[in-house]
């Protein structure tokens, strides 16, 4: 039977569709649905003073975290590349013990009513280059959080899988990850579909995890 998905709770709620549906009789993974991964993360430490003063923010009082509902997330692909060493007329092939680089991360998420969640992503990417003094952290131009440390600007990014009951079933771990491009808002007064965006990321390590607590 035929069921309508269940929204995410949100703290900055997208308006509600019934355009798709899944049915228990579904793998878990294979539903018809957009929002199937969730993105949840801390906000950077010089980011929190400059929210919590936006009174149109959701929870703008205790702004600590922010969530998206997110319906397009490319998982990197994940590698220990192998080295090979000529012996007589063979190639022996070992690993490297090593991971090389990841690559940016892109997701696709959905614009709340207010932009505030583009928004915060916007402050944060300008945090990094002011759009108009084009420095580092200018409202605090000179200030102990000014020194560009990545520790400052940067946080841990949780992407988690959820299944057919919106329960979680894999979590994909993104430490010391910080924006790095927003996309293009292609809003049409033609249809009724919410405004939907993409920004990327980087980050420097990956934990994929089947084992957390899930706090939303």
């Amino acid at each position: 039977m035929n069921e309508i998905p269940v929204i995410p709770d949100m703290s900055c709620p997208v308006p509600v569709t019934t355009e798709s549906y899944y049915s228990n009789e579904q793998s878990q993974m294979n539903v018809s649905r957009k929002d199937k991964f969730l993105l949840i993360m801390d906000v950077p430490r010089i980011l929190k003073p400059y929210l919590r003063n936006d009174a149109r923010l959701c929870n703008s009082t205790s702004l600590d975290r922010l969530q998206l509902s997110i319906w397009g997330h490319v998982v990197p692909e994940i590698q220990v590349p192998k080295l090979e060493s000529r012996f007589g007329g063979q190639t022996f092939k070992v690993s490297s013990f090593s991971r090389p680089t990841y690559p940016t991360i892109t997701v696709n998420y959905t614009i709340d009513n207010k932009f505030d969640n583009y928004f915060i992503l916007y402050t944060w990417l300008n945090m990094q280059n002011d759009q108009n003094s084009s420095i580092f952290n200018a409202p605090n131009f000179g200030g102990e959080t000014n020194l560009g440390m990545i520790g400052d600007y940067s946080t841990t990014i949780n992407v988690y899988a959820l299944d057919e009951y919106d329960k979680p079933v894999i979590c994909y771990e993104y430490q010391l990850a910080f924006p790095t491009a927003m996309g293009a808002i292609n809003a049409s007064h033609r249809d009724e579909k919410e405004n939907e965006s993409t920004f990327s990321f980087d980050f420097s390590k990956l934990v994929v995890s089947r084992t957390f607590q899930f706090n939303n």
